[in-house]
């Protein structure tokens, strides 16, 4: 009879968990911008919907399975190439969100067939140049928090001068 009452409480306990997470607002992140490095907050309670690569639609999330996946800090495969998390600056601020491509600026002794070398070996495509004075370019990703994994990653790496994810922010 007791170990039966363990159970219940416990299983309780784990509902009450689980239902918490569920509807926690944000989770805080630490992405590097350049040198400094930011706090935003993953807002589970919505996603954005990357429409052409660039208008973003953003939509409440009423799914609590969807919600379930984004209280891990991340999206379903299923959602990978549309969607894409939605942050804030600070809680309850501006939304912004990540539609996809990444900025990155190569050390300047680097030359443009160098540089395409260098992304063919990394698996990346670069989508066009940006500054012809110096050396940014615009390297093609899908919508998503990958994007600040992959610009936190490539800032480790001795041909990169700064790299930083494509957001979008909400005006205000």
């Amino acid at each position: 009879m007791v170990i039966f009452k363990i159970i219940r409480i416990v299983g309780f306990i784990l509902v009450f968990i689980f239902l918490a997470q569920l509807n926690a607002k944000s989770i805080e992140y630490i992405w590097r911008d350049g040198e400094r490095l930011q706090t935003i907050y993953l807002n589970v309670g919505y996603i954005a919907e990357i429409q052409n690569g660039k208008q973003v639609k953003m939509m409440e999330v009423r799914d609590p399975k969807l919600k379930s996946f984004l209280s891990k800090g991340f999206l379903p495969k299923t959602h990978s190439n549309m969607y894409s998390e939605v942050f804030e600056e600070v809680e309850g601020g501006r939304k912004m969100t990540l539609p996809g491509d990444i900025f990155v600026e190569f050390k300047e002794d680097l030359d443009e067939k160098n540089i395409r070398v260098w992304a063919d070996t990394q698996k990346l495509t670069l989508h066009e140049k940006i500054n012809s004075t110096r050396n940014i370019y615009r390297i093609k990703t899908s919508p998503g928090i990958e994007n600040i994994h992959l610009a936190n990653k490539l800032l480790t790496q001795s041909e990169i001068k700064s790299a930083f994810p494509n957001w979008w922010r909400e005006s205000s």
